[in-house]
């Protein structure tokens, strides 16, 4: 059954007026064929994006599968209607397009916060895709984590992750959510409340809670707080990394706790677990990955550190002087591959301390 077969099926099964039917079913025709053009997102912004656009539907309308007695006003099951549409556009799997679409500028993220990445859909490899990973601005005497080796290959692995709906029904049972996830397409949903859970196929995690403090009676977190708190839900999560020794930062009067994997002593850049508390302890958010192994794919001809300064050099926009070698998580349809980049340091144009991302492997090798 196609989606649009789907969206109809949904809406005569949860309207009573044909004259509604009509209305709701015309409205997911034009957002499907208004989403139906290829865009280049990566799995884990098409989840996150779903998992807003339902967030937001839930505000005002009651859930889909309830009676139609108890359905808000038209404009709502509307707004239902379009968000479903929305999703399962969103969710699709085919595959993407061999031309180079135009890839999206991102800010620059914050200090302590995981660079964003947007997947070039141009094969660096037969079956290798490009990560872009924003500049990162990074806290002052921030050095290279190991010496880098100037080898002429670099190893490649393949990420295996086990998301099924015993996995994510543990994990959702462990944070405190009643019944059985809800599948749609590759995104398993729970909800509590304020609280909303998703996990991907790939294994990508977001937990939210949304609910607003109340009172000013509850002691302020400190940053040690902070980290055993972090911990302290990961742990309970069970199926979540908690990995080394986390860095913690502030946005604003929040804490932010980051944990970063690695494979054979480097970081995973953009495989990062990270949990957000605010000030008095609340977890307002955690962004993470189910717990992973790594199997090495194969080797690949790789450009030299000195190599990666000229190209970090030649992007402008600072001084680069040195690199180190990391990980990238590169989604590309069916897998997850870890590819190795180089992260060049340097100091940005206003002589902020900064790291720049350059892939390490030659294309076509």
């Amino acid at each position: 059954m196609t989606n649009a077969e789907d969206m109809k099926e949904l809406i005569a099964e949860n309207t009573s007026l044909p004259s509604e039917r009509r209305a709701l079913e015309s409205t997911a025709a034009r957002v499907e064929d208004a989403l139906s053009r290829d865009v280049p997102y990566r799995p884990q912004f098409k989840a996150e994006l779903r998992a807003q656009l339902m967030a937001q539907a839930r505000r005002k309308i009651t859930p889909w599968y309830a009676r139609p007695s108890v359905w808000g006003s038209a404009l709502g099951v509307a707004a239902a209607a379009a968000v479903f549409a929305i999703g399962l556009q969103m969710l699709r799997t085919d595959t993407p397009p061999t031309t180079n679409p135009p890839v999206a500028v991102a800010p620059t993220p914050k200090v302590g916060e995981p660079p964003t990445a947007q997947t070039e859909l141009v094969a660096q490899h037969s079956r290798l895709p490009v990560v872009n990973l924003a500049d990162e601005e990074l806290v002052p005497d921030t050095a290279p984590s190991a010496t880098a080796a100037d080898q002429s290959e670099q190893k490649v692995f393949t990420v295996q992750v086990r998301v099924d709906a015993d996995t994510v029904n543990r994990l959702a049972a462990a944070l405190g959510f009643q019944g059985q996830a809800r599948e749609a397409g590759s995104v398993f949903t729970a909800t509590l409340g304020s609280k909303s859970l998703q996990v991907a196929m790939d294994g990508h995690v977001i937990y939210e809670d949304q609910v607003t403090e109340q009172g000013t009676g509850t002691q302020a977190l400190t940053e040690d707080g902070a980290r055993a708190a972090a911990q302290t839900f990961l742990t309970r999560a069970a199926v979540l990394p908690v990995e080394g020794a986390p860095a913690v930062t502030l946005r604003g009067t929040d804490f932010v706790v980051t944990f970063t994997p690695q494979v054979e002593g480097r970081p995973i850049i953009n495989g990062r677990t990270t949990v957000v508390l605010s000030s008095r302890g609340q977890i307002m958010k955690a962004d993470a990955y189910v717990k992973s192994t790594y199997t090495l794919d194969k080797s690949y001809k790789a450009i030299s550190p000195s190599q990666a300064v000229t190209e970090a050099q030649k992007q402008g926009g600072g001084t680069f002087t040195q690199a180190d070698l990391v990980y990238v998580r590169t989604p590309h349809q069916e897998k997850t591959f870890l590819q190795p980049y180089w992260r060049v340091f340097g100091t940005s144009a206003a002589g902020k301390p900064l790291a720049r991302y350059v892939p390490a492997l030659i294309p076509g090798s």
